[in-house]
């Protein structure tokens, strides 16, 4: 009887040893899988400051709701009070002024408090419409603000075109926006979409204001080897802005046209 304890309680002690070996290899290579690799200084730094940003943008937004929604209460107590306090001044003073008329102008009295409460209803609209004109401004130039930071920290080009768009939708009449656009396509290497993008700019009177239009319609005529049209756009850039001469000259998108007479004709 003892030796068929000991047998059983040897058997027992070999099986629970080979048990826990098994799931001591299997835990060590399965450490191999779940154990992610080590990040470096840079890549924590970067996730560091994104996340920081992410923080930013969300505590802005609640500001400016905050804002807003104070901006629109404030507004709306001050025009009830203002209405309220007016319409019962005149009541008064008209009450007073023709208490005597009571008995036989007692209509006349309904009639001037009416049009009195309707002239002051018409003021207050008037008041509240300009406050909600200034709290829409307001938070359209915030919403821009928001959109230009997430295109400054973008490094896709696709994301930033999409960004510009929403903020040309806020912003249609914004050339700076275009500018950026006509950039973004030239690192794109879209040639044709920088040419017709700036289209509008060089055809109006304030492309005086804007002269990298002319810059980056030169890039684009040369990139698709148009050089007369690229002299050109360099010659009504240089004309409007005389400065852009050493950009033209470090440009790698203008390298082969600087050994042309008239370009050179044009930097001296």
């Amino acid at each position: 009887m003892k030796k068929i304890i000991f047998v059983l309680i040897a058997f027992f002690l070999s099986f629970s040893f080979c048990f826990s070996a098994d799931i001591d290899s299997v835990d060590s290579n399965n450490s191999d899988v779940l154990v992610p690799e080590e990040i470096d200084w840079t890549q924590r730094f970067i996730l560091t400051e994104l996340k920081e940003l992410r923080i930013d943008q969300e505590t802005l937004k609640r500001e400016i709701y905050q804002d807003i929604q104070s901006r629109e209460i404030s507004a709306i107590d001050k025009a009830l009070s203002y209405s309220a306090n007016t319409v019962n001044f005149f009541f008064v003073l008209l009450t007073v002024v023709i208490a005597w008329f009571w008995i036989v102008w007692w209509k006349t009295i309904w009639d001037i408090k009416n049009a009195t409460k309707a002239s002051m209803d018409r003021e207050t609209k008037k008041i509240i419409s300009q406050f909600q004109k200034k709290i829409e401004e307001l938070e359209k130039e915030q919403k821009i603000n928001i959109l230009w930071r997430q295109y400054n920290t973008s490094d896709s080009d696709k994301e930033k075109i999409n960004i510009l768009d929403r903020i040309y939708y806020l912003k249609p009449e914004s050339q700076f926006v275009t500018i950026e656009k006509s950039n973004v396509y030239l690192s794109m290497w879209l040639y044709d979409k920088v040419i017709e993008i700036t289209d509008p700019i060089v055809s109006w009177d304030r492309a005086k204001h804007q002269p990298h239009a002319f810059y980056n319609r030169a890039c684009a005529f040369n990139a698709i080897d148009d050089k007369d049209n690229a002299i050109w756009a360099l010659n009504s850039l240089i004309s409007l802005a005389p400065d852009y001469r050493e950009v033209i000259q470090d440009s790698e998108y203008l390298t082969n046209l600087m050994k042309t007479a008239k370009v050179k004709e044009l930097l001296k």
